[in-house]
Formats: structure tokens, C-alpha cells, sequence
């Protein structure tokens, strides 16, 4: 089994949105740092800072560039997926399928409480972080014809163990979210878990 198509769409959207925030707020602190050198005039104070100062300005306008080069790639992405759900499906599932699978990783998600550095490095600890990072790698897809769930597989053998045993709640709280699906086993394929429903 294979990822589907919303599902690359999917991650390489919300790669390429947070690719533009960051790229943004680089741009909007190259711009201070150019602003503030003009304003206190440090490159007439300090001659010696000038050729530091020059290109203050041209890496604001790269990253101006490259914030908005990735905001059209996510829309571009995103009006496809659209286009795709229209011709062949319908647009609501798009939007069921972005909630549920937001949903679903809220659900799984276990809290790492906050303690010191000596203490933040136990097994335990690093053990949900692994989890909760699989985790937050669920997709949930929904069409006319079948639900498809990924999951990606921890690779720590502890945080396989935790997910392994909620196999039965994920199911039940799918089969109750989504009660016109008939929900099949899980299915490990390689390194991920796949879950497959069909409409009644």
C-alpha cells in the first residue's frame, strides 16, 4: 500500500506553509537588521562593518521571494487537491478529511510533562516524544468509496509497543467518527500501520 495522492499533496502543503512562515520572519529580520543599520548610521560609525551590512538588503528581498515562491506552491497544491475532489469526489470530504485526521492526532497525542534537563532525558520521556512524533504524521483520507488511514511507525520499540496497544481505540474511535465505514484490521505494511474502510 502506498501513499495516496491527497496524502503527498497533503504533507508537501504543510511543508511548504511553514517553509513560508519561516522564510518570512527571516525576511522581516533581515529588514530590521537593514533598518536599524541605516537608522544608527553603524556603517559610516564603523567602516569596518560595511561589507557585512551591503547584503542585509538583498538576503530580506531572497527571503521575501522565497516566502512567496512557497505561499503559491501550498495554494497550487491545494486548488489541484480542490480541482481533484471536484471532478472525481466532493469538496467536503477534503475538509472532512483535513479536520479527522487533525482530530485524530489530538486524540493519540500524550502529554510529556515539563521537568528539568536532567530529568527531560529518561526513557520515558524520550519514548513519547518518539510516539507523539509518529503521531503527529497520522493522515486521515475519506471519499465516496473508502476511508484510508496512515500511520507511521515510531522507530523506537517502546513507542511501537504503545501504539500496538491502542490499536482497538483508534478503530473504535474511527468506526464511531465515521459510522458509514465498515473498518478493516490494521495493517503493517514496512514502516507504517494502514487502516482501510469501506462504505456501506
Amino acid at each position: 500500500m502506498k501513499k495516496t495522492c491527497f496524502m503527498r499533496r497533503f504533507i508537501a502543503f504543510r511543508k511548504a506553509i511553514l517553509l513560508a512562515f519561516i522564510s518570512s520572519i527571516l525576511s522581516l529580520l533581515f529588514e530590521l537588521l537593514n533598518w536599524l543599520s541605516e537608522r544608527l548610521k553603524i556603517s559610516t560609525s564603523f567602516p569596518q562593518l560595511k561589507p557585512f551590512l551591503t547584503p542585509l538588503l538583498f538576503i530580506h528581498q531572497f527571503f521575501i521571494c522565497l516566502a512567496i515562491t512557497l505561499a503559491c506552491l501550498a495554494l497550487l497544491l491545494l486548488s489541484i487537491e480542490v480541482i481533484e475532489r471536484f471532478k472525481n469526489d466532493r469538496i467536503k470530504n477534503l475538509y472532512l478529511s483535513i479536520r479527522g485526521s487533525y482530530r485524530l492526532r489530538k486524540f493519540l497525542l500524550q502529554d510529556e510533562r515539563k521537568k528539568s534537563k536532567e530529568e527531560s532525558t529518561s526513557a520515558q520521556d524520550l519514548t513519547l516524544s518518539k510516539y507523539n512524533q509518529a503521531v503527529r504524521k497520522l493522515i486521515l483520507e475519506l471519499n465516496e468509496k473508502e476511508l484510508i488511514l496512515y500511520l507511521s511507525l515510531p522507530k523506537s520499540y517502546q513507542a511501537q509497543k504503545i501504539l500496538k496497544a491502542l490499536e482497538n481505540e483508534i478503530k473504535e474511535e474511527i468506526a464511531s467518527r465515521y459510522p458509514q465505514y465498515l473498518i478493516s484490521t490494521f495493517e503493517r505494511i514496512e514502516q507504517a500501520f494502514w487502516l482501510k474502510g469501506t462504505k456501506r
